[in-house]
């Protein structure tokens, strides 16, 4: 088993003390774990937090695996501070941002570099009523998935409603990890 996981595992850009979960930006780390570190990393979010898992059925599991080594290989900085301070299973890629460059952004990256036919939009229908009874406006819009809310109810809809290219496997990840 490997797990890449992206997030600000190192500093941010401003020490908040206590408000540093709020700040939106600070070094981007990749981290690359394999064997019993995967297996534990997996079993704390899955079982102890809570999160669940989805496979891409569609996913060609060498061909994402591929490209997250190679990018991880692209870069050579570790972390200076943080819980990964030092470790070379952890690299310093770029800048991370809450909004834009964050742990679900990268997961869409090498997921659609690896072609899996999903577009990662939610659509949105609105119907905004006038002042006059029965009569209104339907408004229907498209966003990107950016967050990891957006993407839990994304892969949720997709795997109850998508035709079967995303299936939740929380209960074998579970199992698996325990």
């Amino acid at each position: 088993m490997t797990v890449y996981s992206y997030g600000r595992y190192a500093a941010l850009d401003k020490e908040k003390g206590i408000l540093n979960n709020t700040n939106i930006s600070g070094q981007g780390v990749l981290l690359r774990l394999t064997g019993q570190d995967a297996v534990n990393f997996v079993n704390k979010y899955v079982n102890e937090d809570g999160a669940e898992a989805y496979e891409i059925t569609s996913a060609n599991e060498s061909s994402v695996c591929e490209i997250r080594d190679n990018y991880f290989s692209a870069f050579s900085a570790v972390p200076k501070t943080g819980k990964y301070k030092g470790d070379a299973r952890a690299r310093v890629v770029d800048k991370y941002n809450l909004f834009d460059n964050n742990c679900t952004t990268k997961t869409e990256d090498a997921l659609k570099a690896s072609e899996i036919g999903l577009d990662f939009k939610t659509t949105t229908i609105d119907f905004i009523p006038s002042t006059v009874p029965g009569i209104g406006t339907t408004v229907k819009s498209t966003d990107d998935v950016n967050t990891p809310g957006e993407m839990q109810d994304y892969l949720s809809g997709e795997s109850k409603y998508g035709g079967g290219t995303v299936k939740n496997v929380t209960n074998d990840v579970k199992k698996e990890v325990q």
